[in-house]
């Protein structure tokens, strides 16, 4: 399978559109203010992810199998998932993260176009996939 292909067909591993992605802030409690913490920022970007249990699973075997990000706290690996899409932590908002989800589809995309792509249980995933992944497992299994 090319990865075009594999780009088209399993792109609904991202939840679609923005509307998706508030409407599961509503039950989060989450209030819209800047400088959101680790914890927050982590909720947030992976509730874009469709099918957060099989992220969690596939989380778990990149970071059992990757040693540099095994190594990662939940704060370095909420920044890499930052960087990936160009966000600023310094700078970033609950609204920016929000209504700039489409950064991470386009990362998605350019990811699959250069072949950054890892298979992880039989999964093929950008790099950004596996990020969000290995983020919402951090998350999931954090203590804080």
């Amino acid at each position: 399978m090319t990865s075009q292909t594999h780009l088209k067909t399993s792109r609904a591993f991202l939840k679609a559109g923005i509307l998706i992605g508030g409407a599961a802030l509503v039950g989060t409690g989450i209030k819209f203010a800047a400088n959101p913490d680790t914890q927050t920022i982590a909720r947030l970007l992976t509730s874009h992810l469709a099918y957060p249990e099989l992220a969690i699973q596939l989380g778990g075997s990149i970071l059992k199998n990757d040693t540099q990000l095994a190594t990662l706290t939940l704060d370095q690996m909420t920044n890499i998932v930052l960087n990936d899409a160009g966000f600023n932590r310094e700078k970033v908002t609950y609204f920016s993260l929000l209504n700039n989800f489409d950064a991470y589809r386009r990362t998605v995309h350019e990811d699959f176009a250069i072949e950054n792509i890892l298979h992880v249980d039989g999964w093929v995933l950008s790099a950004t996939e596996a990020h969000l992944c290995a983020l919402l497992y951090l998350y999931k299994n954090s203590s804080a």
